[in-house]
């Protein structure tokens, strides 16, 4: 099977007699991890699933790490918006994405370029999912109480701005959540938005 790495190649350009113009040559990384031996670290990488789960892991350490950096950098503040929001975004996303795997009615698929039409293996086209159900419900459980503290704040104090902007970001994706499932042709609210793809 040909490895990441052998599909990606390096381009080497060798300068030479202005008249003969340079010189490319293609390397292959997978030839190079070869000559290393089996148990180099060049080789390991080149493996497709070590690859992805290594490209995983390191995303989800980043947004862990920027977690714990908006968290500690709000810490005992009066202000936490900041730390709130990005909770809220970070924890739909996930559910919105773990949903999307396990299967949904609309995918808007016809949306990818396509470059990346290849992504459209990933997804499963199912009416529902039993953990889109448990997301829904437990978004709204957080999105009541908080609109119901907006409500009771004074309507040009700091905290009622607060929560309205906590609030409405949990609302939008709880709207994403429900468009995802619903038996309607979503794409059509955001076909203004494209432009044209050129015929091949």
């Amino acid at each position: 099977m040909e490895t990441v790495l052998e599909r990606r190649r390096i381009v080497v350009i060798r300068g030479g007699d202005e008249g003969a113009g340079r010189i490319r040559r293609l390397v292959s990384l997978g030839a190079v991890a070869a000559l290393l031996g089996p148990g180099s670290l060049l080789a390991i990488l080149s493996q497709p699933k070590v690859y992805q789960e290594a490209i995983i892991w390191s995303v989800s350490f980043t947004m862990v790490a920027l977690a714990m950096l908006v968290f500690f950098a709000s810490w005992d503040k009066p202000n936490q918006t900041g730390w709130w929001t990005y909770l809220v975004l970070w924890m739909m996303r996930l559910s919105a994405k773990l949903n999307l795997f396990l299967g949904v009615r609309n995918l808007s698929e016809n949306f990818l370029p396509a470059h990346l039409a290849y992504l459209q293996s990933y997804f499963t086209r199912r009416s529902w999912n039993w953990l889109m159900p448990f997301s829904v419900i437990a978004a709204i459980a957080v999105l009541v109480p908080l609109w119901m503290a907006a409500a009771m704040q004074p309507a040009e104090g700091f905290a009622a701005t607060s929560l309205c902007l906590v609030a409405g970001l949990l609302t939008l994706a709880v709207l994403e959540h429900v468009l995802m499932i619903l038996p309607l042709p979503t794409t059509w609210l955001w076909k203004w938005g494209l432009r044209l793809k050129p015929e091949p």
